[in-house]
């Protein structure tokens, strides 16, 4: 199947609405506020959570929505919203991948802890103990496929917390290659327990949900836990500033996603590519693969006399919900202003308004093709009252079937073949009574036809 274009994803992808709206905006705000307060706990301890960086502007292409971003957020995934924008990448690949793996069917999916929980104010410990599990991991990646054939894919690490400190564990991701007894299965497990350490871990079958392997690597308070009163442990809002800040050093630039084996080669041979959902013609919605554009390398020299960046355009998202619920580019801007003084700042005006009538012409467009359909699709529920039925006309019944056998009668005949015509023969003095008969023909002429 050929990858697909940046342009033909916005273009299909722009205009539907999505289930859930507002379960789906209280999730976002939940997420934002959490993301919001671990950040300024951060920086009360002196780590940097924001990024320095001058004010950018999220305009909606088909609502028009406006959303003045103050300051994006370090690349740090102990922050949720960073951690979710990685999560939903990785989870799309992972699941394109099992979506078109022969053995897809069979994975399955472990858990394996580290032992003890570890104070936090232990410095280098909670490092020290992940360091330990993920080289026994490695070895156990390399042992498991050479001696029961079982290949891993990846690891997602996961935090949680309590009074006595942190309780690190990994998800891993896994499938036989071939079928293993009771016995040799038994053995599997109790290798893969030494192997790992002499830690508990528990295998929980066949993968039915990816995010339960997937997850974000500290649980919020949010998710059902809302503070720490009776609760066996809480999530990483809930710590405090100092807390929060030995947490950071010792989970800072760590692999919390690793994959390895086939996946880990099959990520870097499509390392130019990118995972997206596709709404096809008929309303379903499929993984896809997209190339990924190009970003062109802009002049980052400083402007001429120290001017302000009016309107200057720095990316176009793929559709994702807006506020509202329906699927829309996004283009982030740089200085946004609607009464611009300079001739970039007018231009990029004018290219910003260009982008809006484009999607909302494809949105127009998507509707339309949604909301047919919709209407012209089978009905799941059935008429509770049923149709009477009207006693059908006996004669005009039997007068339609005499004229159908008839029809087909007459296809089925044979066709008679049709005698060929005979040229009309002419004798010499007929030929010689022709006003055209040329005169110059003899009687031993061998164009002459003889007659009997």
């Amino acid at each position: 199947m050929a990858c697909l274009t940046y342009e033909q994803v916005l273009k299909q992808n722009t205009g539907y609405k999505c289930d859930n709206v507002e379960e789906m905006n209280d999730k976002r705000v939940r997420l934002s506020d959490a993301t919001r307060r671990m950040a300024d706990r951060l920086e009360m301890q002196g780590i940097q959570a924001f990024d320095a960086g001058q004010v950018m502007t999220e305009i909606g292409d088909v609502s028009g929505e406006i959303t003045q971003s103050m300051g994006r957020y370090r690349n740090l995934m102990l922050l949720p919203e960073v951690a979710k924008r990685v999560r939903s990448e990785t989870i799309k690949q992972l699941s394109y991948f099992i979506q078109n793996h022969p053995q897809g069917k069979y994975f399955r999916y472990l858990v394996a802890t580290s032992g003890e929980r570890v104070p936090l104010e232990d410095a280098g410990a909670l490092r020290e103990r992940r360091s330990k599990l993920t080289r026994n991991f490695s070895r156990w990646v390399y042992d498991a496929k050479e001696r029961f054939g079982v290949r891993v894919l990846c690891r997602s690490d996961e935090y949680t917390f309590n009074a006595d400190g942190a309780h690190y564990h990994t998800n891993c991701i896994y499938y036989p290659t071939r079928l293993l007894s009771k016995d040799e299965w038994q053995e599997f497990l109790r290798f893969t327990r030494q192997r790992l350490g002499n830690v508990w871990q528990k295998d929980n079958g066949i993968l039915r949900d990816i995010r339960e392997a997937v997850k974000y690597i500290c649980k919020l308070s949010g998710d059902g836990q809302p503070d720490k009163e009776g609760a066996e442990s809480w999530g990483a809002d809930e710590l405090s500033s100092s807390e929060l800040a030995c947490l950071h050093r010792e989970t800072y630039r760590q692999k919390h996603f690793q994959p390895v084996g086939e996946f880990a080669d099959w990520l870097r041979d499509n390392d130019d590519k990118k995972i997206v959902n596709l709404r096809e013609r008929d309303g379903s919605v499929s993984l896809r693969l997209m190339d990924k554009p190009k970003r062109s390398r802009t002049n980052k020299k400083p402007l001429a006399g120290g001017g302000r960046a009016e309107n200057v355009i720095v990316h176009r998202t793929l559709p994702q919900p807006s506020s509202d619920g329906v699927f829309e580019p996004k283009t982030l801007v740089l200085g946004y202003t609607e009464n611009p003084s300079t001739l970039c700042g007018k231009s990029g005006l004018h290219l910003i308004q260009s982008n809006q009538e484009q999607a909302r012409e494809w949105a127009r467009v998507n509707q339309a093709r949604a909301s047919f359909i919709v209407h012209n699709s089978t009905p799941t529920v059935q008429n509770p009252e049923p149709e009477k039925l009207i006693k059908p006309n006996r004669t005009l019944a039997i007068r339609r079937y005499k004229l159908e056998k008839q029809r087909k009668q007459e296809a089925n005949k044979p066709r008679q073949r049709q005698k060929p015509r005979r040229p009309k023969i002419l004798t010499p003095r007929q030929v010689a009574s022709l006003s055209d008969f040329p005169g110059d023909w003899f009687e031993d002429d061998p164009r002459w036809v003889r007659v009997g």
